[in-house]
């Protein structure tokens, strides 16, 4: 049974000292009736071919996002990625 999960994503790039290439990320989602929102980063990192980011989580609105975030933190980061575009970024 697919439940109905809808994901919103707002990535804006990231001012101050030492943060360059970074991004500051809003991610709100709704799973089955509830809400949950995660605010945080994405990193980059080199892999020596290319630079790449991940998610890293700095803010949960409640312990039961935080819960939520870490069973289901591959298909939330996988969501924001798909959602990064360096280029549309200001």
């Amino acid at each position: 049974m697919k439940t109905d999960k809808t994901f919103n994503v707002e990535i804006t790039k990231t001012d101050g000292v030492g943060s360059v290439n970074m991004f500051d990320v809003i991610c709100q989602i709704k799973d089955e009736g509830r809400e949950y929102e995660i605010s945080g980063s994405l990193v980059p990192y080199n892999t020596g071919r290319c630079e790449e980011y991940e998610f890293e989580p700095s803010y949960f609105i409640d312990s039961e996002t935080e819960e939520y975030y870490d069973n289901n933190w591959e298909e939330i980061e996988k969501e924001i990625l798909d959602n990064f575009d360096i280029r549309k970024i200001k």
